[in-house]
């Protein structure tokens, strides 16, 4: 999201990951590493060190974290994120990571598209699956939010969830640096 600061730009940024986290978890999303251009990354997680929270109504936990880069362009806000990484999962209860839809182009791994994680709490057994990196295409928050909640039975915290999120998700198609 543009901004006529950095930290507007961060804040405009964040502002509809909550809106849209806020359907089904109450924590907060916060970030590490500032609000100002910088070469490396900043980080956007939830309030606990690894990022993770329980979600309402199921035995479930969400993971959430995002890098950001804050670019400098022209024009009347001429401040904008850039997301540069992110990692969106969900666990049960023992900690076994059920799936994780992953990008990180850019040092973590070789494989640099975005990608979906099927582990062991998916109860697969194939290790070409457990290992593998399925090729996605970019996925947003809020896809992996409405999936959360229409195929695992996440309870909903807000009645206008649906809304919400489709308002966050146009938001971000409509702001996104890549399709």
């Amino acid at each position: 999201m543009p901004g006529q600061t950095a930290r507007e730009a961060v804040e405009n940024h964040v502002r509809p990951v909550q809106w849209a986290l806020s359907c089904v978890t109450d924590a907060v999303p916060g970030h590490r590493g500032g609000t100002y251009v910088s070469e490396k990354s900043h980080v956007l997680t939830l309030g606990t060190d690894n990022g993770s929270t329980f979600l309402s109504g199921a035995d479930l936990k969400f993971s959430f974290i995002q890098h950001y880069s804050i670019l400098q362009l022209e024009g009347d806000q001429p401040y904008r994120v850039r997301t540069a990484y992110y990692a969106y999962g969900l666990e049960d209860l023992e900690g076994d990571e059920i799936f994780a839809y992953h990008w990180h182009p850019y040092g973590i791994s070789p494989v640099g598209y975005p990608h979906l994680h099927l582990k062991h709490g998916a109860r697969i057994g194939r290790p070409e699956l457990i290992r593998g990196h399925l090729p996605t295409g970019r996925v947003s928050l809020e896809d992996v939010l409405t999936l959360v909640i229409e195929q695992f039975d996440v309870k909903p915290l807000r009645s206008d969830w649906r809304e919400v999120l489709e308002e966050s998700a146009d938001m971000f198609r409509k702001n996104r640096t890549w399709a």
